[in-house]
């Protein structure tokens, strides 16, 4: 089985906007502020060539669930807290429901990333991660 990754990268990969993903609610519960125009925005340890590295050496499917010839889309949204944890982790949208579990698991084992920095301080911040993998 092949599997190709593509990060969308036609619009910002980590693109942080008023169209939060972190609601007031939500924003309370995790028990921080969650700074929506960081002037340094969270990144991956090594930058968007190591997150895609990452991933594919990562994530992995079980045969049974996969279709050759189709692709699979996630976007995920979580914050970076100001120490780098993943938090408040969501699907924005994901065209395998089967999968959403396995995927979600993935995002939470992730290494911790590098937190984004406002008026110098390390800060949490809103991130917006969107995976496509083509099954060839």
């Amino acid at each position: 089985m092949k599997l190709l990754l593509l990060l969308i990268l036609g619009s910002p990969l980590f693109a942080i906007g008023q169209d939060s993903i972190v609601p007031a609610k939500v924003a309370d519960s995790i028990g921080y502020e969650v700074i929506d125009f960081p002037d340094f925005e969270a990144t991956f340890p090594g930058g968007v060539v190591e997150l895609m590295k990452y991933i594919t050496q990562n994530l992995t499917f079980p045969e049974s669930e996969i279709d050759y010839g189709s692709s699979l889309s996630f976007r995920m949204g979580f914050v970076v807290d100001s120490t780098g944890e993943l938090r408040a982790i969501t699907f924005e949208r994901a065209n395998n429901v089967e999968l959403k579990p396995l995927v979600l698991s993935f995002i939470e084992e992730m290494p911790n990333w590098i937190p984004a920095k406002h008026l110098g301080e390390n800060v949490a911040s809103n991130v917006h991660l969107p995976i496509i993998i083509c099954v060839q």
